[in-house]
């Protein structure tokens, strides 16, 4: 049988990630701290903006073009 994870720690982190996207966290019941018999107010129209996210945005769209750049600079060199 063919090995599909060649280390047994990359099966263990996708099985740890796998339940932890998969797995629904249930509401608290109500009467406990942090929770209430009315649900939130619904969020302002329109959609909010990150800092992080936006420099996360960033700093990939250069890291690519950067990683881009070097990789075609290398390829005329070989030419």
């Amino acid at each position: 049988m063919k090995k599909i994870f060649k280390n047994n720690y990359l099966l263990l982190a996708f099985a740890v990630i796998s339940l932890g996207v998969f797995a629904a966290p249930e509401p608290p019941p109500p009467g406990v701290k942090g929770s209430s018999a009315f649900p939130p107010p619904p969020p302002p129209p329109g959609l909010p903006i990150n800092k992080e996210l936006v420099f996360l945005l960033v700093a990939g769209v250069a890291l690519g073009k950067y990683t881009t750049y070097k990789y075609i600079k290398t390829k005329k060199t070989s030419v």
